[in-house]
């Protein structure tokens, strides 16, 4: 004799709560929120990417990634590590991190209070993801 359909729903109840409960010992929880963002006119004037936070909302992991086929595209924080104002020029780019054209991507991890901004030599273009 079979399993009776109580016993298979209690089966897959079990089921889901485990891979939840999976999803939250490596870091994923179900309060997210993923957000994405396009620019398409990014030149050597910076141009804001990701608007920096206020309170206790503020980007948990940040993805920059380069659809360009051609331009790469710098990215750095508004402040280093000692909270001075950054300003990056692609001839002296310390500081900033380097995402490739055809489709290069970083991803900043740990949290961000900071406005990001992006630089390029050319017309790049960038997609930012948050998630928060």
């Amino acid at each position: 004799m079979g399993a009776s359909p109580t016993d298979i729903l209690a089966a897959l109840q079990n089921g889901v709560q485990a891979i939840n409960n999976l999803s939250v010992v490596m870091g994923g929880t179900s309060a997210t929120t993923l957000s994405f963002y396009k620019f398409n006119s990014i030149t050597s004037a910076p141009t804001t990417v990701v608007v920096g936070s206020t309170g206790n909302t503020f980007p948990t992991e940040i993805s920059f990634h380069n659809p360009s086929s051609a331009v790469n595209v710098l990215v750095y924080p508004s402040v280093d590590g000692n909270g001075i104002s950054m300003s990056v020029v692609s001839s002296y780019p310390g500081g900033a991190f380097l995402v490739y054209s055809n489709g290069g991507s970083i991803v900043i991890d740990g949290g961000s209070t900071m406005a990001w901004f992006a630089i390029s030599t050319g017309t790049g273009s960038l997609t930012v993801a948050t998630n928060a």
